[in-house]
């Protein structure tokens, strides 16, 4: 996910795949943001509903379907400052449309105002995703990403669960948090160090922490060189 921002970069959408990749929202949520939902100060959203394309009525607007779907989440600087870029191109969109603009408050709109199509937001995705060699995934796999990146760094499921706004934890465990290959050698690792004799847990432990050092020779935090256990 951090190659498809980087390929992102300048383009007239970068900012809606920030809110799709850092926060993990659903399609629909992106597309229906308000800038009345985005706390520029407080570095975060409102997830108040979201924008769906429906046969025979066009693009309407559905309020979250459970309590926990409406909900605020935090966001890093970079994707506030992301949507400080966008809202300035915007801006000049406005200026440039005159008396065509439709002042409607998305904060992802066409180049007139109106409501930017869901659909739009996967052809985006897909865009960028081919800039960067990436294989062609669906927007949700966005969402997928997300719920794992957070497991890698600690955050406990539940914290997970309502950043993503599911109704139960267990939703977000068995459908979202794909276990890594990189999780599951750190887990045998250190399921190793129980039963390690002193001088092999150091190795191990140092191993866990550097899965690249080289298992023969490990450096101290002074620059010299300790002989493994395996010498």
């Amino acid at each position: 996910m951090v190659t498809l921002l980087a390929k992102a970069k300048g383009r007239r959408l970068e900012a809606a795949l920030h809110v799709a990749v850092m926060p993990g929202m659903r399609r629909g949520e992106v597309a229906g943001l308000r800038w009345e939902s985005v706390d520029f100060d407080g570095l975060r959203l409102r997830v108040a509903g979201a924008l769906q394309r429906i046969n025979g009525k066009g693009l309407v607007w559905a309020e979250p379907k459970t309590a926990e779907s409406l909900r605020y989440v935090d966001v890093p600087a970079e994707l506030i400052a992301a949507l400080k870029a966008h809202l300035m191109r915007q801006l000049e969109e406005r200026e440039k449309a005159g008396e065509t603009w439709k002042d409607t408050g998305y904060v992802f709109t066409t180049t007139i105002g109106t409501p930017i199509d869901p659909h739009k937001l996967w052809s985006e995705v897909q865009e960028v995703a081919k800039l960067a060699e990436l294989p062609r995934k669906p927007f949700h796999d966005l969402r997928h990403g997300y719920a794992t990146m957070q497991m890698e760094v600690g955050a406990p499921a539940p914290v997970v669960q309502r950043l993503l706004g599911h109704t139960r934890v267990p939703t977000t465990q068995d459908i979202y948090q794909h276990v890594t290959k990189r999780l599951q050698r750190e887990s045998v690792d250190r399921f190793a160090q129980l039963f390690a004799t002193p001088s092999e847990a150091g190795l191990v432990s140092a191993l866990v922490s550097d899965p690249t050092a080289d298992e023969n020779t490990i450096s101290n935090q002074d620059g010299e060189s300790t002989v493994s256990a395996t010498r």
